[in-house]
């Protein structure tokens, strides 16, 4: 199971020769409240949806879904309680040209992440600016809403936090 995991992520990471439309994410946690568990090795709030290694991205037509791939990696080879999972998808709603090549960008979405101490679901608002030109780059403000429901049936808690992220990628 572990191997034919790395052998499917390794396959989507390799999927465009120019990796046209692939990224990475950094991700800095931003305090919150509720939940914290601890996702890939690293402890983190559950509203904050990403941990904290950065995600390999994918762009295309407004849209752009955030894997945290060493997380999953980290924890398929290591996490002897099962794989951690999680995914955060946003879309462009509005885009303000602010430059010749820049633009201030609102991007609503949704993120989840799975471990063996429970599951986190929520909502969050990609506020921020981007320059393009060759290479995109953005800075973003990243406010979270979400709920984590622990494994065996806890509690289940609303959290709430942010991070600040800074994502580069490759223009198609």
């Amino acid at each position: 199971m572990k191997k034919t995991l790395i052998v499917a992520l390794a396959s989507l990471a390799m999927a465009s020769p120019a990796f046209a439309g692939f990224g990475s994410t950094a991700s800095l946690p931003l305090g919150g409240s509720g939940a914290s568990m601890s996702f890939g090795g690293t402890t983190v709030s559950m509203a904050t949806g990403l941990a904290g290694a950065p995600s390999l991205d994918y762009r295309a037509k407004g849209w752009v879904v955030q894997a945290p791939v060493l997380d999953i990696l980290g924890s398929a080879l290591d996490d002897a309680d099962g794989t951690d999972l999680g995914l955060a998808v946003s879309y462009g709603v509005h885009h303000k040209k602010i430059a010749e090549e820049s633009e201030g960008v609102l991007m609503p979405g949704a993120h989840f992440a799975h471990t063996a101490m429970g599951n986190s679901f929520g909502v969050h608002a990609r506020l921020g600016g981007e320059m393009k030109k060759g290479a995109g780059f953005g800075l973003y403000v990243v406010p979270k809403l979400g709920v984590f429901m622990p494994e065996g049936g806890g509690d289940t808690q609303i959290t709430t936090g942010g991070a600040l992220e800074f994502s580069a990628w490759f223009a198609k």
